[in-house]
This record gives C-alpha cells, structure tokens and sequence, in this order.
C-alpha cells in the first residue's frame, strides 16, 4: 500500500453581508410524506442539491463513529457525510441493512445533513448482484438525507480489479434507471481511475492523495487537476487529509503538537484542492473503532479548530467559489520564485485561484507543501481601492489619497504573510513571502460603493 496514496482499505470592523441559504436534507411533501432530495450536476462541475447551487462540505463520518450521532459534524458545519458500515459484507440480510439505514438518513435528516450511502462490497463489488443492490437502492432513494450513493472506495485495489469494475459497472446502470435523482461516487487514486477504468461507473470522482508529511503536495494537486482535464464531463471533489499516518500504531504517541497534517496544513489542502479545480471539499479522518489507538479527532484541539474554522470559511466563501472565473482583462497574473534550496525529494508549488464576484476580484494563494520560503508576485490589471482578507472580511490594505501604499498601511497583526518593502508595492503590484503552508484569501476592491 503506497504511504503516498491512501491508509483506506474498507473501512468583520467590515462585515461582508452574505445571505446563506439552507438547504434542508428533509422536505415533506403536501401528502406528508417524505420526498427525495435531488441532486444535480451543472456543466462546470458544481452540484445543486434541490435547485440551490451548492459548495460541499463533507466528512467521511463523525468523529463518534456512530450512525445516530451528528454532532461533531453539525459544530464543523458539514454539510455531507458518510458511512463505511453499509459496504461491510451483509450475506444476504437485506433487511437487517435497510433497517440500519433507515435509521442512519433519518438521523441525518433532523440534522440537516446529507449523506453519501456506500452499498455492500460483496454485492456490487464480488457479486454485481443487480437484484439485490435494487432492492436496497429502492428502498431508501426517497429518503431526503440520501444525497449520493457512494458505489466504492478504492476498487482498483481488489483483487481482481477488472471483475469488480465490470461488477460496479452493472450496478451502476441500474442506478441510474431506477433513482435519476442522487449522482453516484467512486473514490479513489489513479489504481481505480487510470489502471481501471472505473470513472464510468461514477457521475463524481473523489481522488483521495494524501501528502503529509512526506508529500509531494504536487501529485495530490495533479490528481486532482489531471481528473478534471480527463473526464470533463465528471464532478471532481478532493478528499483532503486530517489524519496522521501514524495513528494506527499503538506504540506511537500521536499529540495535539505533533500531529500531521498540523492546523496549517488541514487549510492549506484545501485551498489547494480548490486551485487545482476542486468543485467540493471531504475530509477523511481514521475511525476509532478500527484504529488500535481509538482515533478521535476531536481530542487533538488544534486540529479539530482548524476543521471547524474551515466549515465557517468555506460558507463564507461558498458563493464566490461558485461564481466564474475572471476574464483576461479581470484576473490577476500570479508568479512565485523560490529563495531557498528545494525542501528534500520533493518539489511544491504556489497555487492559487480567482473567481470574479459582484464585481470584485478575489485570489486565493496558497504555499501548498513544504517550501519554506517563496517569493509570490500578485499583478492586478486594475489599481484596487482596498483590498479585504478572507474569511473575516476586514480590510487589511489601503492606499493613502495619493494612491501610494506604506508599509503601516499593511495590517501586520491580521496579514499571515511577510511583505517585501512599500516601495516594490503599488495598488497592481504586491510582492510578498509565504512560508509552509501560508494561505491568504483577498478580494480586490475596485469600486468602493460596493459592500
């Protein structure tokens, strides 16, 4: 198994008004009874869950590790989760996984929490038992927490890998004819997606890298860069890292200090993930009934606020992910240079992403790895007005009445990046350093009579 790849085998002074809109995961029908939720996906990638354009936040389980509890996930503001109990062999009790599941979406419902519902291994991956997977699919597509079937993880990795995606490719099919309203998942590296082709059993991909701490961050930004440029017809997610690979060995002493990914790196993934083309974001932590040392994320302060902090960043950000890209005469030109040697074998990048909102430009850059120190250059084909730092809104730089930038004008106590001298900045130009794992988020104000 690469230590690369994956550890899964089955297992504001300024306040930015934004107008959020729930998407509840229970809608009742005039009759009373409850209807499905539909999920669709648009030509760009982005999912709509009952109509309402939506940027994922997703977890592959709550840290309880229990079916009927939701409450880590509804403090982080996960919109979406899932379950590795329903892959588990069932040997022919149908009923037994149907009542489970019931329970589990019904749980999530009342929460306002959709779910990805995996379906047993032996019958869509051993079997391609079509009869049978029916039968459960059937039974629970109406229930309004379902929002994605999630068909297999990691499927490459079977014996038989060719066998198992003519299997899924089966089952499939049969989901699509008999529930159009709930997309299917297949997660997983490039054992599932290029050594077999299974990205035709799927209407969404999740490539699920995981680079710390040995990285390189560059592969896990290819895989997901590589998935979308290769099946555009495809929803590409990420699957980000919030475990430390060494957690699954008793004799190692994993602390809130010494974790890996650290609470820099949890944010910096996933704006990587984002700048790499990522049209939602899933975090994938070890479940402590199957770790020897009882993982649970939540015990680890640090790290869990930095999941936390991110479920409040991304619905902040959520309608300007979702908006366009910049034109060419809108965006932004980002260069970088490093300025120290290489870190090790590995060879990381600064990545960023644009997307124009009401009328603004907004970048987000990210040091994704271990580069200890670069150089980053922002060109702006406009001179801003002011620039606002992400997710808090406040305004963090400014130009005096002559339009000249000093550097008292640079909000050091809430900017994470160190600044090049005032007279190599401008209102085009700001030159900066980002260390390992640096992110900042700005927006570009270019008419101030904007909010």
């Amino acid at each position: 198994m690469s230590r690369m790849l994956t550890c899964r085998t089955l297992f504001v002074p300024v306040v930015w008004s934004i107008v959020m809109i729930v998407v509840p995961a229970t809608v009742v029908a005039e009759s009373g009874k409850s209807s499905a939720t539909r999920v669709t996906i648009d030509k760009d990638g982005f999912v709509r869950v009952n109509g309402k354009r939506r940027y994922i936040y997703g977890a592959f389980r709550d840290p309880s590790d229990s079916i009927t509890e939701f409450t880590g996930l509804k403090q982080a503001r996960f919109d979406l989760t899932h379950e590795y109990l329903f892959e588990v062999q069932i040997n022919g009790d149908t009923d037994k996984w149907i009542r489970r599941a019931r329970i589990y979406l019904r749980g999530a419902a009342e929460q306002g929490i959709g779910v990805a519902l995996g379906l047993p291994r032996d019958v869509v991956e051993d079997l391609g038992d079509v009869p049978t997977a029916r039968k459960l699919v059937e039974a629970v597509k109406d229930e309004p927490a379902l929002w994605l079937w999630y068909l297999s993880d990691e499927p490459g990795r079977r014996r038989e890998p060719k066998k198992v995606a003519a299997n899924l490719n089966k089952v499939y099919r049969m989901i699509k004819k008999v529930d159009p309203n709930h997309p299917v998942v297949i997660c997983g590296t490039r054992a599932e997606f290029f050594s077999v082709n299974n990205a035709d059993n799927a209407d969404i991909l999740w490539p699920n890298t995981y680079p710390v701490p040995d990285g390189p961050w560059a592969w896990t930004m290819s895989e997901t860069k590589g998935y979308s440029q290769r099946w555009p017809t495809k929803s590409v997610w990420s699957v980000s890292q919030a475990f430390d690979w060494r957690i699954g060995d008793r004799r190692n002493v994993i602390t809130d200090k010494t974790h890996r990914p650290n609470a820099k790196e949890i944010r910096a993934q996933v704006h990587a993930n984002i700048a790499a083309g990522a049209r939602s974001s899933v975090f994938y932590w070890s479940p402590k009934r199957v770790e020897l040392s009882h993982y649970d994320i939540r015990k680890l302060p640090s790290i869990w606020r930095a999941v936390c902090d991110l479920g409040d960043e991304l619905k902040v950000l959520e309608p300007v992910l979702l908006s366009p890209a910049p034109s060419k005469t809108q965006a932004a030109t980002v260069r970088f240079e490093r300025t120290v040697k290489e870190a090790g074998r590995t060879r990381d990048d600064v990545y960023h992403w644009q997307r124009w909102h009401n009328g603004s430009l907004y970048v987000g850059v990210v040091n994704a790895g271990h580069e200890r120190r670069m150089k980053v250059t922002v060109e702006l084909p406009t001179a801003f007005q002011l620039v606002r730092q992400y997710p808090s809104g406040l305004s963090v730089i400014a130009p005096d009445k002559m339009g000249r930038l000093t550097i008292d004008s640079f909000q050091h106590d809430r900017i994470p990046v160190q600044f090049t001298p005032a007279e190599l900045n401008s209102t085009r130009k700001l030159e900066f350093f980002m260390y390992e794992c640096d992110v900042v988020v700005w927006r570009f104000v270019y008419d101030q009579s904007r909010p």
